[in-house]
Parts: C-alpha cells; structure tokens; sequence
C-alpha cells in the first residue's frame, strides 16, 4: 500500500469520486475535505477521513495537512 497522505479537496461532490479511484491504487491514507456541512455531501468515502472545512482559512488549511493513522 502507498503511505503517503493523498489530499483530495472539493471532496462532498462530483470530485470526490476520486477518492475510491485512489482507494483501488492502494492509497491507505485518504484524507477528503470539502467546504460543505458533511450531511450536505453528494457521498462520503469509506476509509477515508472526512473533513468539512473552509480551507480560504489559515487554521483549515493547516488542520487538512496534519498527519492522520493509517488505515
């Protein structure tokens, strides 16, 4: 499996079928964030953290890099 942290942003809509993709090429940490509330997302990824989060904020953008387990 591929450790690296993948980011996928804009992740609670159309782009966010991405994530699967990556999950298929043996990504193993899939962090996906998006601006929307999280029950306003078209899907959400399983084995992948879900995030909702302005990332035009500092704090966001920083929280959406930090190191997550592997899954």
């Amino acid at each position: 499996m591929m450790e690296d942290l993948v980011l996928v942003t804009r992740a609670g809509g159309f782009i966010g079928g991405l994530v699967a993709d990556l999950r298929r090429q043996g990504y193993a940490r899939i962090r996906a964030v998006g601006i929307k509330p999280l029950h306003d997302w078209y899907q959400l990824h399983d084995g992948a953290e879900d995030l909702s989060l302005d990332l035009n904020l500092l704090e966001n953008w920083r929280t959406s890099n930090k190191p997550c387990a592997t899954r």
